[in-house]
């Protein structure tokens, strides 16, 4: 027997599945496809109204990463197959390796799976990028009413009055910068880990419609209703010196240890006071939070130690968007609330339209025939 004889042998239903393969689309799939595609045709709307051609550094950028991502992931798993085929002591580790393989790349339903999850989220990527932008016709309108309400919230002092010993610890602060930074990695590696998953049908599909529907609702309409820029932006705009405290607290800390939520903080600036990219600086609600948020509950129902790393995750992110004057408390709070209530919806969601909770071992049931 060759060894190509070999690799397709896993389940033998290869050529059917492919050539005869049963509904395209598992079920609850045409949600996800429907809303991610009507996200990217409303941005281009959105975007030639206002005299902008399509932005395709959104596509790069997303596919740049996940291919980082991909690629570190595929030498792991590698890594791992070589050493289990050391452990079984196998006389051929490349054939084991490929083997293995096998069961991705020539099962239609998972390699369908992948494929449908990278494009999905790219095409969210593309419209999301261009509604964003409707979020500054707001004026920042709500940083004051913002700040009256969480200080008294907050028993008469600002959020981060409260956070005052963190500052003490300057090593602490750079310390939630480095994890606030971990942010964007760990949304892309989400993508990546429910692209090539091969678990729970319903969990991935609860994630994704939660994910585009936390970001949709509190990305762009909330946005636009409560447009504001935030703490570190607070002073820039004219509203007053409550938050200069806190920036001037930053600022010593940045002149010992880096912390590169300023730098970043002021290339934001510099941009929006050039007229470029408005849109970046949103404050209310925290998608930041929101979708630690959402990390999180996929984490619930992973494992007790999965859970306990969701919630770290999740309080890290809610300190450092404090901590480091990028968000106003009341935005993380409703970052949660926005993320808790989506979450709950598409669980519903994901009953009515009959995704199943656990994933077939067949790739011919896995296409929900």
């Amino acid at each position: 027997m060759t060894l190509l004889a070999e690799i397709r042998k896993p389940d033998g239903r290869f050529a059917s599945a492919w050539r005869f393969g049963k509904p395209i689309l598992p079920r609850g799939e045409w949600i996800l496809l429907t809303l991610a595609v009507a996200t990217a045709l409303a941005g281009q709307i959105v975007g030639l109204s206002s005299g902008r051609s399509t932005d395709f550094h959104v596509v790069t950028t997303v596919v740049e990463d996940l291919s980082l991502l991909g690629i570190l992931t595929l030498s792991a798993f590698l890594a791992g197959l070589l050493l289990d085929a050391a452990k079984k002591k196998s006389k051929s580790p490349t054939r084991h390796v490929l083997a293995a393989l096998s069961g991705f790349f020539y099962d239609p339903a998972r390699f369908g799976r992948a494929l449908r999850t990278v494009a999905i989220f790219t095409l969210f990527a593309i419209g999301f990028g261009e509604l964003k932008g409707l979020a500054a016709l707001g004026g920042f309108q709500w940083d004051e009413p913002l700040m009256h309400a969480e200080r008294w919230l907050h028993f008469g002092f600002l959020p981060h009055e409260w956070l005052s010993p963190f500052y003490d610890w300057p090593r602490a602060v750079q310390l939630v910068n480095y994890i606030y930074n971990l942010w964007y990695f760990v949304m892309i590696g989400m993508v990546l880990l429910l692209a090539l998953r091969h678990g729970s049908p319903s969990k991935r599909f609860r994630y994704l419609c939660s994910f585009m529907a936390t970001w949709l609702i509190g990305g762009v309409v909330m946005a636009l209703i409560f447009s504001s820029a935030g703490p570190c932006f607070y002073g820039r705009l004219g509203f007053g010196a409550e938050y200069a405290p806190l920036m001037a607290e930053l600022g010593a800390i940045d002149k010992v240890h880096e912390l590169y939520a300023l730098s970043t903080q002021d290339m934001l600036w510099e941009s929006f006071a050039a007229g470029k990219n408005a849109a970046a600086i949103s404050a209310f609600p925290s998608l930041h939070v929101a979708t630690a948020t959402l990390v999180a509950l996929f984490a619930w129902t992973s494992g007790k130690m999965l859970r306990i790393a969701g919630l770290l995750f999740l309080g890290a992110i809610m300190l450092g968007s404090v901590l480091l004057g990028w968000h106003y408390a009341l935005d993380g709070y409703a970052g949660i609330a926005l993320a808790l209530i989506a979450w709950t919806v598409t669980g519903r969601l994901a009953q009515l339209a009959g995704v199943p909770a656990t994933a077939s071992t067949s790739c011919l049931k896995a296409s929900d025939r």
